[in-house]
């Protein structure tokens, strides 16, 4: 209801902006009227106009869902908070500090979070953070990429995801290195995408991810069609979509 009546209040009829004449910062701002007959007709024109404008699909779903509130944040008010359905903390994406080795794995189930966030409400996953909210850093990783520093690091995270999740999924994405308790952490902050996107599979059948409270699940085979219908409003016809 507010998204609609600031929509209401902010355009007259024939479509130009109240914003387009002030020129000296003061406006009429149009009376706000209820939309008893025509609220139907309006959802449907807002929702057209999303699905095929990525970007404004990303502010609608922000302001809806409040996803928005993760990036408004600092990291270090992130790390206060727990993980949750917008907010996730991995320590490395290419060591396992078990082992102590490199491990695809790892590199994979960032890939499948980041996945989950584009097709859920969008959010932020913060590598170098334990699951306490512990910045440790990034040095076991810095050591996996060459040259060992952070501007390679996120260079290769970009051609991870691009490799990954594609064009479509890699470019949404907003990736930085800030500094923590003098320890680096990488923070990744994830819009929600108006069209589904796969995690790609060697074998070709492609995989469909989403973010479900504090984890990512995929989503089975058989519920795909109507995940992607209820989740985007489009009819499911291929991975490449």
């Amino acid at each position: 209801d507010a998204i609609f009546d600031h929509i209401y209040a902010s355009y007259f009829d024939n479509g130009e902006s109240v914003y387009d004449h002030a020129e000296t910062g003061a406006y009429s701002r149009p009376a706000v009227t209820t939309l008893p007959s025509t609220a139907e007709r309006v959802n449907e024109d807002l929702l057209a106009a999303v699905r095929s404008d990525p970007a404004m699909f990303t502010r609608l779903v922000e302001t809806v869902f409040g996803a928005s509130a993760t990036w408004a944040c600092s990291t270090e008010q992130l790390l206060i908070r727990e993980e949750s359905r917008v907010v996730e903390y991995k320590q490395t994406a290419r060591w396992n500090v078990r082992e102590q080795r490199r491990d695809k794995t790892m590199e994979q189930v960032v890939v499948k979070t980041v996945a989950g966030m584009l097709n859920d409400r969008g959010g932020t996953l913060l590598i170098g953070v334990t699951d306490n909210g512990e910045p440790v850093g990034l040095d076991d990783d810095y050591a996996q990429v060459t040259p060992p520093t952070a501007d390679a690091y996120v260079n290769w995270l970009d051609t991870l995801f691009e490799n990954n999740l594609g064009h479509a999924g890699a470019h949404r994405l907003t990736i930085r290195i800030d500094q923590i308790d003098d320890q680096d952490v990488c923070r990744i902050d994830v819009p929600a995408s108006s069209r589904p996107i796969w995690l790609k599979n060697p074998n070709g059948n492609d995989t469909l991810y989403q973010r479900r409270n504090n984890s990512t699940r995929q989503v089975p085979p058989t519920e795909v069609k109507m995940f992607i219908v209820e989740r985007f409003g489009i009819q499911h016809s291929s991975a490449t979509i």
